[in-house]
């Protein structure tokens, strides 16, 4: 037996213990593993706490969506009932009207179409690539909000 293999060497600088076998081990090799598996095994066991939780989120999103593209379709309903009452008054208005009924009637159809997942996930390009117009539909989207809570609570 070596001293350098006793306190280590400069390329391996981790001094080694020597079973009664011969063999050779690192000292903290167990205690590596057994946090390796500690960690393996909280991770688990938080993800199978988490998954319900996570799937209930998704599921009532998905509801909340159906619903918004729902109200979406009623409201792009009406602006193009307000267009038929505008047409033989003012029938450039009522055709602009019409327009934003159409796309408005394309945004609800695009709501249900897409799953939750791809909403977010297309939010969340659009925060990136435009932090700036993100923020301020963000702000502009509480304001209708909370106006529209207030107005119902009324």
């Amino acid at each position: 037996m070596s001293s350098s293999s006793q306190f280590g060497t400069a390329t391996n600088p981790q001094p080694q213990q020597y079973h009664p076998d011969g063999s050779a081990k690192k000292p903290d090799g167990d205690a590596k593993e057994s946090l390796v598996d500690f960690a393996r095994n909280a991770r688990a066991e938080v993800a199978g706490r988490v998954e319900p939780a996570v799937q209930s989120a998704k599921s009532l999103a998905e509801e909340q969506k159906s619903a918004g593209a729902d109200k979406i379709k009623h409201v792009a309903r009406a602006v193009d009932q307000a267009a038929d009452h505008l047409e033989r008054e003012l029938p450039q208005a009522a055709r602009t009207i019409r327009d934003a009924a159409a796309r408005l009637e394309q945004v609800s159809a695009g709501l249900k179409d897409r799953s939750v997942d791809d909403l977010l996930g297309t939010f969340g390009s659009f925060a990136r690539s435009q932090p700036v117009a993100f923020f301020g539909g963000a702000v502009l989207t509480g304001f209708i909000l909370a106006r529209f809570l207030k107005s119902s609570s009324a």
